[in-house]
């Protein structure tokens, strides 16, 4: 009697299955499935198979679908190949599962957040966010977060930023210049090289080939200081509060300093130097030289206390010259001759014209020692002087009188003694002729 039971209820339900759908857990089921399977706790389990069984089906029905265990995702077959269920239906598989990976082989462009303006291979409406890999592989990066961009062996790679009008309005370029030497450039808009960095480590702002490791094509202005560790060359003027170097200063041009200029070891101009206040050589030593190329001719020297200005010994041909008014007026030789008014002086002093040599009522020219023996130029005189007494030989210019140990020849007299003379012989000789011819036999006497 069981057995006639469940085969009429089987007969039942296989003539309700062919004459309306069919619900299992519901008593409802939707009019427009001819399965309707209700649960909340369990689901339907379609076959499951490996890639080889499910490509060995014999002649599947075209809509056939099973769960490839292998791949981990559902495959259907649209009447000529199997197909992941993702795919659309559309047969080429744009959308495949290679292992743990899923990629691509759509032929057209990509979007994300967007189905207007594709113009790449990808395009995406929205922020990007990349976050790290593996924190605990250092090796590899850790948790440093990567971009990666691969071109080719010459053309390298791209990133455009653009405008509103999707022009482009700048770009970050590199690529191979030669097979060994790469550029980094950043261009904007249609000026081009106006930050190149090469691979080399120089830098370049508006240049293509940066020949240093900072080179400018343009003005550097800095708001605050300056610090370099070696040598700056520019070919236009360097400007600045304060130029601090520890090596050399050089300077090809005309050049203005504002303060003081403080030189620690060397400074070479081969240019003029103009400052509004003064240029401090900050020394015990100091010392000014002056070159002609790589050969010292003059200085002006601190010793001590002193100031020494002179030419160096290799210039032995060279004269310390003072110029006053526009004119030379004093030469001091390499020999020590000095010559006032006379370039080229042959004594130790010499001096052009008599007139030149007078000296005011406030002072005198003396020529020797304090204590010993000098020659003295006063006025219109000219006295030797011996033991500290003056006067002892006066040649007075006004009347060309000569005085000896007197304070005064008197008045019409050329030459004054003050005291004994002695000599070997003197020589009395008049202006007209002698008057001999009264020793003349025939010369008449006056009587007595």
């Amino acid at each position: 009697m069981k057995k006639l039971v469940t085969l009429f209820s089987f007969t039942f339900l296989v003539f309700a299955a062919y004459s309306q759908n069919v619900g299992i857990g519901t008593n409802a089921p939707n009019s427009s499935a001819q399965l309707d399977v209700t649960s909340t706790t369990r689901g339907l389990l379609i076959p499951r198979m490996t890639s080889k069984q499910r490509i060995a089906i014999v002649t599947p029905a075209n809509g056939l679908m099973v769960y490839d265990i292998n791949l981990s995702g559902f495959y259907f077959y649209n009447g000529t190949s199997w197909n992941p269920v993702n795919n659309g239906g559309g047969g080429n598989e744009s959308w495949a599962i290679s292992g743990a990976n899923i990629y691509n082989n759509n032929s057209g462009n990509v979007g994300i957040g967007t189905s207007i303006g594709l113009k790449e291979k990808l395009s995406v409406k929205g922020d990007i966010f990349v976050s790290f890999t593996n924190p605990n592989d250092l090796v590899n990066g850790g948790n440093r977060a990567e971009i990666n961009l691969h071109g080719s062996s010459t053309g390298g790679a791209r990133i455009n930023f653009l405008n509103a009008d999707t022009t482009v309005g700048a770009h970050i370029n590199y690529y191979r210049l030669t097979n060994t030497v790469n550029q980094f450039s950043f261009n904007h808009g249609s000026n081009t090289h106006q930050l190149s960095l090469h691979n080399n480590g120089n830098v370049g702002i508006g240049l293509s080939s940066p020949q240093e490791k900072l080179d400018v094509d343009g003005t550097i202005r800095s708001r605050q200081d300056v610090i370099v560790g070696n040598d700056v060359t520019a070919a236009g003027k360097v400007q600045g509060l304060g130029l601090v170097s520890t090596a050399g200063l050089t300077v090809a041009n005309a050049s203005i300093f504002g303060s003081g200029v403080f030189g620690v070891t060397t400074a070479q101009f081969t240019g003029e130097i103009t400052s509004n206040t003064g240029i401090t050589i900050n020394d015990a030593a100091a010392t000014l030289t002056l070159k002609t190329g790589s050969n010292d001719k003059g200085f002006v020297q601190l010793v001590d206390n002193d100031i020494r200005v002179g030419t160096y010994s290799t210039n032995t041909t060279g004269k310390f010259i003072v110029r006053t008014g526009g004119s030379d007026n004093v030469f001091v030789t390499s020999s020590g001759n000095v010559g006032i008014d006379v370039p080229s002086p042959i004594a130790k002093l010499q001096i052009m014209n008599g007139s030149d040599a007078s000296i005011s009522s406030h002072g005198y020219l003396m020529l020797g020692s304090v204590t010993g023996s000098n020659l003295i130029f006063d006025n219109n005189e000219i006295m030797a002087r011996s033991a500290g007494s003056v006067g002892n030989l006066v040649l007075q210019n006004d009347g060309g009188t000569v005085r000896i140990g007197s304070t005064a020849v008197p008045s019409g007299y050329k030459f004054a003694i003050n005291g004994k003379m002695i000599c070997e012989e003197i020589r009395i000789k008049l202006n007209t002729a002698w008057p001999d011819y009264v020793f003349d036999e025939k010369y008449k006497m006056l009587s007595l």
